[in-house]
């Protein structure tokens, strides 16, 4: 290369000579003198320090960089009359005025010209360097197919079987060379069809729809980036690949998922250390006050360990339990553990006894207080004036007056007063408060004990409409066999549900040692339950350790598919195109039918059960006659059925009143909203939220 560097130069130089004797065009010396410029090695070592740069320094080193060594080759290659030309005229001139002292007037015509000539060219080598610097600057912006990261010389031929070789990688292999040998990426879209994550996807737009892949190994690159120049170059790029193309010698995979909404304070740092499958997330902030779950931020202040659920504002998701927290939460688990030989015990023969598992296999698991008894109702109604069989159901019903009523509708049900007796009946006003925060901790109770009891199940909320069959129509078919649990989607993507952010008012789980494991956890993280005031939380929370640390199989329905629709579609005004597809019957006007592809519907994301009952009206979804809920039962008839429940110690006890004629043949439709989904129009009535508009 030396050698060839040389006759590069010394050609430029007899270039420049000629160009000077024979006085070309000063179009033609331009280009000429361009054209030289951006063929010879020094622009290539030029472009070696500027992609090197690229990939240590900050931009404005990089564009320092850029200027001064393309200022210097344009001097050199572009403009020899800069130096030699200059020289070899004022050897001239002097030859001249000692030779012909009678030429002088003509010498000095011809110097005046031949420094014009020049001092043209170099304003022509002079715009032509600062196009060249601006078409440098362009090309460094497309980052399309290929992001030039660095070039290595190589005096050697390199192979794959060389461990030794340091110059074929992209860093410092003394500096960290055992963690990153390489790069590609990958369209996210690829990847997430052949790595299926479990969790919903998020839209992919300018900035996040590739994945970067780092890899820990020159063996591990594909042969497609360590493709050889003619000259012996090893021209390294991050490039886009196909999934299958960029993972083809790697043997495992680590996928991290990262916030991609492009937080300007955000820097990741990877640790050459023992592998770590948790983030330890640092900020600058003020020291941690544990009594206070909103910390306070500033710049001045030096990096402090920060949890993970922390959000932007300061306020922790996750607050720290505390004792009384902790101590409800062992109170009842000992209370659980006291009883619990009996009570899977009693539990076990009731579901023999008097649910019929869907292909002898799996039930459908509801919970289900008083005060929500009219929700049940509803749900009960909805499936069979659609003809959706209910006999795989159980209901873990908290009081007695639960039972009564869900046994009238032809439901199975199981009550144990150690358990229980301590859940309030009433209605919870609220999400947070005390009546929903037993509630969800009666839930996790209630999973596990089917578990235990090796059946898979499908559990649900009482704020549900069936369009088909779950385990029919949607958990029992061949895809679903790849999974472990299966989620609907919350819908909130935000870290605190993430990553996976699934709704634990509905999921289907198989029985195995790894769900089994899931659900004991989440019952032990009652404290949890109680602190966030979500049961979901917890689920959250233990979802993504399990997955990472014994290879939980979950899988989140994507909120997009509108298979398991939610409250979120119900209330974002950007779903409401569709919803007003999805349930708008068609021209039959046929309130009980629903023609989407949806297999339920569940009212989340809703506060308080009297707004529920409204939007189910709102939408014709509602086919419970409320006349049976505005006086269930007087106190004497309360206390006899209780009596009757007590002397026959049974599960199974029928009530005297028949909540079945409850049903109604046809759905009831009433306006309520008009900035709410509605089956018809409802532009005389008020919005639910000021200023709403109208949702027809």
């Amino acid at each position: 290369m030396a050698e060839k560097t040389s006759k590069v130069s010394n050609n430029n130089n007899n270039n420049s000579n000629a160009r000077y004797h024979r006085r070309l065009p000063q179009s033609e010396v331009g280009r000429t003198a361009a054209s030289s410029s951006l063929s010879s090695p020094s622009i290539k070592s030029s472009w070696l320090l500027i992609t090197i740069l690229f990939t240590a320094g900050p931009s404005f080193w990089l564009g320092l960089q850029i200027n001064v060594n393309l200022t210097g080759m344009a001097a050199v290659q572009c403009c020899p009359c800069h130096s030699s030309q200059e020289h070899m005229l004022r050897h001239e001139f002097i030859n001249n005025n000692n030779n012909n002292n009678n030429n002088k007037r003509d010498d000095r015509d011809l110097l005046q010209t031949n420094v014009t000539a020049c001092q043209r060219l170099l304003q022509k080598c002079e715009n032509e360097r600062r196009e060249a610097a601006a078409a440098l600057t362009g090309f460094e912006s497309q980052q399309n197919k290929v992001i030039p990261m660095g070039k290595t010389n190589n005096k050697k031929n390199n192979n794959d079987n060389d461990d030794d070789d340091d110059n074929n990688t992209l860093f410092d292999m003394k500096q960290i060379g055992k963690m990153v040998a390489g790069m590609a990426v990958t369209s996210k879209a690829g990847f997430t069809q052949a790595i299926d994550l479990g969790v919903p996807l998020d839209i992919m737009d300018q900035g996040s729809s590739h994945v970067l892949l780092l890899y820990g190994h020159r063996k591990t690159m594909p042969d497609a980036l360590k493709t050889k120049n003619d000259d012996n170059r090893h021209d390294f790029a991050i490039e886009e690949l196909d999934f299958h193309t960029a993972v083809s010698k790697c043997q495992s995979l680590s996928v991290y998922m990262m916030d991609h909404k492009g937080d300007i304070g955000a820097c990741h740092a990877l640790v050459p250390q023992m592998a770590s499958f948790h983030v330890q997330k640092w900020r600058r902030m003020l020291p941690r006050q544990l009594n206070r779950t909103t910390q306070r931020f500033a710049k001045s202040e030096p990096f402090r360990l920060s949890p993970r659920s922390m959000m932007d504002g300061g306020t922790e998701r996750y607050p720290v339990p505390k004792p009384f927290h902790r101590d409800l939460s062992f109170s009842i688990l000992r209370d659980y553990f006291v009883a619990q030989n009996a009570v899977l015990k009693a539990l076990k023969e009731t579901i023999q006894q008097h649910v019929l598992p869907y292909k002898g296999r799996s039930i459908i698991v509801m919970m289900c207080n008083h005060g929500q008894s009219d929700l049940l109702a509803n749900f009960v109604c909805s499936a069979r004036a659609r003809k959706l069989d209910t006999s795989a159901i159980l209901v873990f019903c908290t009081d007695l007056e639960t039972v009564q009523l869900a046994q009238s509708l032809g439901l199975a049900t199981f009550y144990h007063e150690a358990i229980f007796e301590s859940v309030p009946a009433k209605a919870s006003v609220l999400l947070g408060d005390a009546t929903y925060d037993r509630m969800m901790i009666t839930k996790a109770l209630c999973v596990q004990l089917v578990a235990s009891l090796g059946y898979d199940f499908l559990f649900q909320d009482v704020d549900i409409v069936w369009f088909k069959h779950p385990l029919r129509d949607y958990f029992h078919l061949p895809w679903s066999q790849d999974y472990d649990i299966i989620f609907q989607d919350d819908g909130q993507h935000t870290e605190k549900f993430g990553p996976f952010h699934a709704n634990s008012g509905f999921y289907f789980a198989r029985a195995n040692a790894l769900t089994l494991a899931f659900f004991d956890a989440v019952l032990f993280s009652g404290d949890m339950i109680l602190s966030t005031s979500s049961q979901q939380q917890a689920v959250a929370a233990v979802l993504a350790e399990h997955v990472s640390l014994y290879g939980l199989r979950a899988k989140v329905i994507e909120r997009t598919t509108w298979e398991l629709p939610t409250g979120w579609h119900f209330h974002r005004a950007v779903n409401y195109p569709y919803m007003k597809q999805t349930f708008l019957p068609n021209k039959d006007k046929d309130l009980n039918k629903n023609n989407s592809s949806a297999v339920i519907f569940h009212m989340s994301w809703t506060s308080g059960k009297l707004d529920k009952i409204k939007y189910f009206l709102q939408l014709g979804e509602w086919f419970v006659n409320d006349t049976c809920f505005n006086a269930t039962f007087t106190k004497q008839q309360q206390q006899q059925q209780r009596k009757q429940q007590q002397r026959q110690n049974s599960n199974t006890t029928k009530a005297k009143v028949n909540y079945s004629a409850c049903c109604l043949p046809k759905a009831e439709y009433k306006c309520f909203f008009s900035d709410k989904p509605s089956l018809r129009p409802c532009p005389k009535y008020t919005p639910k939220k000021d200023g709403g508009q109208s949702f027809w």
